[in-house]
């Protein structure tokens, strides 16, 4: 888990490992709640 915010800026951001990929109505739930403005899901 990586917490950071830019130095010019007052919004967060965070980066979560996970070790499978999120089904579309885990992200759907993440991406409805008033706390997150925006939600990517990366796979490497």
């Amino acid at each position: 888990y990586l917490l950071s915010r830019t130095s010019d800026s007052d919004t967060a951001f965070a980066v979560v490992k996970i070790d499978e990929k999120l089904s579309d109505s885990v992200l759907s739930t993440l991406n409805n709640m008033d706390e997150i403005l925006t939600i990517k899901q990366l796979a490497v």
